[in-house]
């Protein structure tokens, strides 16, 4: 067995699993490395910046991996030779003529072993043999050991502007992004690997860094960018200024500036830092002002909260902290969430941590029902604020919260029931009345006593006396009026807005607010259209309007649609394009809402499906599954004997499928059975000798194709395309291929009456008579899986001759192994079924014959001779005698 020293001798073999199946030469660097090439050279920088294929890459360029030992630093082996002092002489033992020695990832040392490896360097050096190492900051403690060395850190090793130039050139990068990018964002992993951000907090999460360090990476990471100062809000001041200048240092995906003070960091995800930092954010705690890990986590949150950066802020919680802890933090900022419009995030949140919110779902439940309906998923809603107001645990001021909720949205019926709800709650005389300092000391985002007693005012005018009396005191949305009571404004103008808007049958205004005169004289419909105009002038002059704003706003829009008058209260220019520009990025949280949705529901529909529950009666996914059977009609695809295509009971146009690629797509989904394939990897079947993106090119216009040609109305109902895959709706396509698996297993291994072989045998040879798309030669899937049909199909009908020769139906059984022989005749096990069945049916001179034609056909064929069970049967024929009477 090799010691691990003869394992590291190259002996001009590349060693394995260095660098990845693409690499980008470094030639400047390389360059840089042959200057001292008399000294030790340090390649000191963390993971994914390109230690390792800089050092191969110089190996190969300089010697060829020819006398030149790759010492892998991570090995146990590397340190228990190290500490037995034998590297050096198995080096010179197995290679007198040693040119280079790598140290690749050398790990962190005491300080023994530090001056044992820095003797090993010199003695390298002094023998004429270069030496160059590779290692992370942390275990970079050589420096003050070595005579001399040459050191290339993090910052070297950043992609240069003519690398950037290249990557644009080759098209892998715009040159948008080129001039924008910034050093933090020019690692080596993250512009030429695939999945490069988590190779570079992989190798954070691995390196053994001190908690105060660990924590500092953290905070810039965490923030994005700003100055440096940062650091001092969660370090010790002293402590702070040392971090900094280490990892500017040492780590240059921080993007520090050490001049100007400031940072810009590169942008991760906050689920890849959960990943490098959750495992150690007791240490990083211990390290701060903070008492835990989920104190220091919500004060990251918080620092990102004050710089507007809700999204992620909601995300650093869900990935840093404990579920109870981030389900607390959502419930203290959950309102002010809402108000910023940022109801996704929230609903995104309150997915990860409901399950640990013990004692908080009333809570959450109130505020994912609103944030429900900012999304305009008002069915999800009011099944949110129905969960509070059947809680026994509920506090009063969530009953209200859902109980407006269900008395503007409901059914008549349910907003009978809310009313009375709220008029109980708002009563002095009931048991736990709703307070309004409570109430605005527990939300100051929102006066909800205003919006109760909107809610259940059954007549206009009281409604409208209410909601001007608390306008009174809002000066026409001065700054000084309280946040929460000018929330409630507009979103009461909104609601009186939209009762405006309203129309009966005959398309006539029936609002009872139309002719309404406010305590000044004014039209109702004039007085809250100029407060929400005033309103929404003053929200955009003090930055980005809240959502209850844009519910004013587009409830503006739509009186003016009804009432031509009420154009001279809409906002100004100005205005509006703010307004418009909140509006779309609205609009576009809404989609992003719905398909998750979407995705969400399609996952527990297909997970229902497979793991089916017979004890609950009102299954979800099998009454979808009826309902879309029954508003879309069947597609079946048969494939056996040529693709044809039915919707219903109509043919599908076969000059549809006249291309062979659109027949050969739509084989391959049908083969996947409803299965989701990778649209890469389709097209590379499909055209394997084209380039990816040339194969992705004819992808889409067959795919174009094939939805055309399955149109149900104006869509098709039959493909599901998603980013990167695409299969059948199995709810709404059958096959033949199914029965014919069916049928296979029965031939293999039922049991047929019998009565009902011949029904078998039937199938057999009329509707499965020929291959699997037998014109399809190209495509080498179909082509497997129409051999393995083909075997499938002859393993049964030989299992069932046997079965059925056993059971005394001779005929039967003759059929069958007759029938298995002419789909192939190089199976000699049918021969001898066949024999078998003929010696059954008192037909021995057939056997004899068929004995014949099998040892003629493996002589001629396959220069065998038949087995000896095929020829013991052929003598147990010839050799019997039929007794005289």
């Amino acid at each position: 067995m090799p010691t691990f020293v003869e394992a590291c001798c190259c002996r001009g073999r590349r060693p394995e699993g260095v660098i990845a199946r693409r690499h980008f030469s470094r030639s400047d660097l390389i360059a840089r490395l042959l200057r001292d090439r008399h000294v030790a050279r340090f390649v000191v920088a963390p993971a994914g910046f390109g230690k390792s294929a800089l050092a191969f890459e110089y190996a190969d360029v300089v010697c060829s991996f020819q006398h030149v030992f790759w010492i892998n630093g991570r090995s146990p082996c590397f340190l228990r030779d190290l500490d037995a002092d034998v590297l050096l002489s198995s080096v010179c033992r197995l290679d007198p003529q040693a040119a280079l020695v790598v140290c690749e990832d050398v790990p962190r040392l005491d300080d023994d072993r530090t001056l044992s490896f820095a003797r090993l360097v010199d003695a390298l050096l002094d023998r004429r043999i270069e030496v160059i190492v590779t290692c992370v900051p942390s275990a970079d403690s050589f420096a003050p050991l070595l005579r001399d060395r040459m050191l290339l850190r993090g910052v070297d090793l950043l992609l240069s502007d003519e690398e950037l130039s290249c990557e644009v050139a080759s098209g892998r990068m715009g040159e948008e992004l080129r001039r924008t990018c910034a050093p933090g964002e020019r690692v080596a992993c993250l512009r030429w690997g695939e999945g490069g951000a988590r190779t570079l907090m992989e190798g954070v999460r691995r390196e053994e860094l001190p908690g105060d360090v660990r924590l500092g990476m953290l905070v810039l990471l965490a923030l994005g960018e700003g100055s440096v100062e940062d650091l001092a809000v969660f370090l010790p001041c002293e402590r702070a200024c040392e971090i900094a200048r280490l990892l500017e240092d040492g780590y240059a995906f921080l993007g520090i500036d050490g001049r100007a003070g400031t940072y810009r960091a590169v942008s991760l995800e906050a689920g890849e830092l959960g990943v490098a930092f959750g495992h150690r954010m007791d240490d990083m705690a211990a390290a701060s002002a903070c008492s835990a890990r989920d104190e220091l986590a919500a004060r990251l949150a918080e620092e990102l909260f004050a710089r507007g950066r809700l999204v992620r802020a909601c995300r650093l919680m869900v990935a840093l902290a404990a579920k109870g802890a981030a389900a607390t933090w959502a419930c203290a900022h959950g309102w002010e969430l809402l108000e910023h419009g940022e109801a996704h995030a929230f609903c995104e949140m309150h997915e990860d941590v409901a399950r640990g919110a013990t004692g908080m779902h009333d809570v959450l439940s109130s505020l994912r029902g609103w944030a429900c309906l900012m999304l305009d998923d008002v069915p999800e809603a009011l099944a949110y604020a129905r969960r509070v107001t059947r809680s026994s645990a509920a506090s009063p001021l969530d009953r209200v919260r859902a109980n407006v909720l269900l008395a503007r949205e409901g059914a008549p019926e349910v907003r009978e029931r809310a009313v009375l709800a709220l008029e109980g709650l708002m009563a002095p005389t009931s048991r736990t009345p709703l307070d309004e300092e409570t109430a605005r000391a527990a939300d100051d985002t929102m006066a909800w006593p205003l919006l109760a007693r909107l809610a259940a005012a059954p007549e206009a005018g009281e409604r409208l006396r209410a909601w001007e009396r608390a306008a009174a005191a809002d000066a026409s949305g001065s700054p000084a009026c309280p946040r929460g009571l000018r929330n409630a404004l507009l979103l009461g103008a909104a609601w009186l807005l939209d009762d405006l808007a309203c129309e009966d049958g005959t398309g006539q205004l029936a609002s009872q607010l139309v002719g309404l005169r406010a305590s000044d004289g004014r039209l109702a419909a004039d007085m809250i259209a100029s407060f929400v105009g005033a309103a929404l002038a003053a929200a955009c002059a003090h930055g980005a309007p809240s959502w209850y704003a844009l519910a004013a706003s587009e409830a503006l829009e739509r009186a003016v649609a009804r009432d031509g008058r009420l154009a001279a209260f809409a906002p100004a220019p100005a205005t509006a394009a703010t307004l418009r520009r909140a509006e779309v990025a609205c609009i576009g949280q809404r989609e992003r809402y719905r398909r998750s949705q979407d995705a969400r529901r399609g996952e527990r529909r297909e997970f229902q499906l497979a793991h089916p529950d017979p004890f609950r009666a009102h299954d979800t996914s099998a009454a979808y599954a009826i309902t879309a059977r029954t508003a879309v009609p069947t597609l079946f695809v048969r494939l056996f004997g040529g693709l044809e295509a039915r919707i219903g009971d109509e043919l599908v146009d076969p000059r549809a499928f006249s291309r062979v690629k659109t027949r050969t797509l739509l084989a391959m989904l049908v083969l996947n059975r409803g299965r989701e394939v990778a649209r890469d990897r389709l097209a590379a079947l499909m055209w394997p000798a084209a380039t990816p993106e040339a194969a992705r090119k004819n992808f889409y216009s067959i795919w174009s194709k094939l939805n055309r040609a399955l149109r149900v109305g104006e869509h098709c109902p039959y493909l599901i395309r998603s980013q990167n895959g695409c299969r059948l709706d199995p709810r709404l396509v059958t096959s033949d291929v199914a029965a014919f698996e069916a049928l296979s297993r029965t031939l293999l291994f039922g049991v047929p009456e019998s009565e009902g072989w011949e029904e078998l045998y039937a199938q057999v040879c009329d509707v499965y008579a020929d291959d699997l798309m037998p014109g399809e030669e190209d495509n080498e899937i179909i082509a497997s899986m129409r051999d393995r049909y083909r075997v499938q199909l002859i393993d049964g009908l030989i299992a069932t001759s046997i079965r059925l020769s056993q059971r005394g139906e001779a005929r039967g059984s003759v059929w069958f192994a007759r029938e298995a022989l002419r789909r192939d005749a190089a199976r000699e096990d049918a021969y001898l079924a066949l024999m078998e069945a003929q010696v059954a049916a008192d037909q021995r001179a057939s056997a004899i014959e068929t004995y014949f034609a099998c040892r003629r056909f493996l002589s001629d064929e396959l220069g065998i001779d038949p087995s000896a069970k095929t020829v013991e049967l052929y003598r147990s024929i010839i050799e019997t005698e039929e007794p005289l009477a």
